[in-house]
């Protein structure tokens, strides 16, 4: 089974003597599928220790992580099976209409509290319309401490927002990638955090906009939400898939995404 792309091929051959002494060789070849950890778009992701959540959307809320963080569907939101599909046989649908009422969630756990070490947030997502702020992903409280914020502007640009665990200053970043933000395509967003404390955007695996973030980040004691956050002109009319958080930093430079 080749899961992506990425897979390595082994050529043997097998040289059978009959009774006659009459040479028959015959050539095999045994294909390998490799893990994706790291390669967004070359098949759907692989979960390993570093992983704390991942979902494929596959016609469910299913984590493929070991932490049983699962999605769930609120409003009109589903998990489509049919239509624009990145990976895999599904993914996340907001519906369309921008309506505050039609998002994802997942339970708080204290896997989300990050603490001061490395994490990385990245996803695909789709956009069919945008608003004054499309909310694509959210960890906490919109300006609360330990929120982690991620969403687009209508002036086809990122606005990222990082509130410390224990309060101070918000961290934020804002940034428009080369073209803006299109419609109507997938576009891979990735969130790293280093160990050193530089939390990097990459839009399809280009950095477009770093900053120094001190402190712990996240928070254990509220969840995620997926495409929203609760007020009106900030919502998604799109998909989301392969959203993936990690308790490592997943890239420290730009990366290629297929």
């Amino acid at each position: 089974t080749i899961t992506g792309t990425t897979y390595t091929t082994y050529n043997f051959t097998v040289d059978a003597i009959d009774a006659q002494a009459q040479s028959s060789p015959r050539l095999f070849n045994i294909i390998t599928s490799e893990p994706n950890y790291n390669s967004p778009g070359d098949g759907e992701y692989t979960s390993d220790s570093d992983t704390i959540m991942l979902l494929h959307g596959n016609g469910n809320g299913n984590d493929s992580s070991s932490n049983s963080h699962t999605a769930t569907a609120v409003g009109s939101a589903s998990f489509t099976s049919s239509g624009v599909v990145k990976l895999g046989t599904g993914a996340l649908d907001n519906n369309t209409g921008n309506s505050v009422n039609d998002y994802f969630t997942v339970a708080s756990s204290s896997d989300f509290a990050f603490g001061t070490g490395a994490w990385t947030i990245d996803f695909w997502y789709y956009l069919r319309d945008t608003e004054s702020m499309t909310n694509l992903f959210l960890l906490g409280t919109h300006s609360l401490n330990g929120e982690i914020k991620i969403r687009g502007t209508a002036g086809g640009a990122y606005n990222v927002e990082i509130t410390p665990t224990g309060g101070g200053t918000q961290y934020a970043i804002n940034a428009t990638p080369s073209g803006s933000i299109p419609q109507d395509t997938w576009v891979h967003l990735a969130l790293v955090r280093v160990n050193a404390g530089a939390s990097t955007l990459y839009h399809n695996g280009t950095s477009v906009g770093t900053v120094t973030t001190s402190g712990s980040c996240g928070i254990g004691t509220t969840g995620i939400t997926l495409g929203s956050r609760g007020i009106a002109t900030q919502n998604l009319d799109g998909l989301l898939d392969e959203i993936r958080v990690s308790d490592v930093a997943r890239w420290t430079s730009n990366f290629t995404v297929t």
